[in-house]
């Protein structure tokens, strides 16, 4: 389901320990930034307790007229390593071809976020290009 501003709270708590959020923003208005920045955001949540959000996934950066896509998402160290990412990319990834007709999808990370990588990897991404600072890797659907 995607995210809303009624999960203002439960998903401003994914970001409350990092620098994602701007000084004095509330989780409302954070929830609504992270919202327009994005073409879609999903909360990801246990199945067990709906009201917690432990990750998100979103895509974003959306090219119509090449019909390009980039995909992200954070996950809770607590819940990192045990498949949660994996199957949100790839309902994420499958919503992407049916839904909207995505034909490129793009992941934007840093070259020291392994897990990532090795995530992306898994489900067909390609290295495309390296800097210091930004992977890019790319999965044709």
């Amino acid at each position: 389901m995607p995210l809303t501003d009624q999960d203002a709270e439960a998903y401003y708590k994914l970001y409350e320990h990092t620098d994602a959020i701007l000084a004095n923003e509330t989780a409302t208005d954070f929830t609504n930034r992270i919202i327009s920045a994005c073409n879609i955001v999903w909360g990801i949540r246990l199945i067990s307790n709906k009201d917690i959000i432990i990750g998100d996934c979103a895509l974003h950066h959306f090219d119509t007229e090449h019909n390009e896509i980039q995909i992200g998402g954070s996950l809770l160290p607590a819940y990192q390593h045990q498949g949660y990412m994996r199957e949100a990319f790839e309902l994420v990834l499958n919503y992407a071809q049916n839904s909207i007709d995505v034909k490129t999808i793009y992941g934007v990370t840093t070259p020291d976020n392994i897990a990532a990588i090795k995530l992306v990897e898994k489900l067909g991404f390609i290295k495309q290009d390296t800097n210091s600072d930004t992977l890019i890797l790319k999965k044709s659907l």
